[in-house]
């Protein structure tokens, strides 16, 4: 009786380690996946394309954006809520670091292009022409290279 006493602590010693290493394998395995750039995978706004090009990575750093568009004569500006992400050539850390450095300048560069149009204005242009015009004013701001595109993950009108 004392030797099954003995082979039982001896095995849940040896399950609690197991336990362990794999409790440990699966935290780190966690960070290490999080702490890359996210790859291609961009659901787009209102049931658009979805881009898999694996040669294009995204910038998700901007977050949420609120901005108010310029008041009608009888009308004043709607809230507008969108989610930009940035699309820019795979492995490009330099490029990467600079986005996340002139990260609230380009925030700045979508509040400001929304505070100058109506929300008519916005309608008529298309949201084509609108993610041309961002992408332009952002590119003069960068050095090392240019984004590709823009997507909206939201693209919201808060009448």
């Amino acid at each position: 009786m004392n030797k099954n006493f003995l082979d039982m602590i001896t095995l849940n010693k040896v399950l609690i380690g197991i336990i362990i290493f794999l409790a440990f394998m699966i935290i780190s395995g966690s960070i290490i996946v999080k702490s890359r750039p996210e790859q291609k995978t961009i659901v787009v706004a209102r049931g658009a394309n979805t881009i898999s090009d694996k040669k294009q990575s995204d910038f998700r750093k901007l977050g949420t954006i609120r901005a108010i568009t310029k008041a009608e004569p009888k009308r004043k500006g709607v809230t507008l809520v969108i989610k930009p992400i940035l699309s820019y050539d795979s492995g490009d850390q330099d490029f990467f670091e600079e986005l996340s450095r002139k990260n609230q300048s380009i925030k700045e560069i979508f509040t400001d292009y929304f505070n100058s149009k109506t929300k008519e204005e916005l309608n008529s242009l298309g949201e084509k022409n609108i993610k041309n015009e961002l992408k332009d004013r952002i590119n003069q701001n960068m050095s090392l290279n240019k984004i590709q595109e823009i997507y909206f993950e939201d693209y919201i009108f808060l009448d």
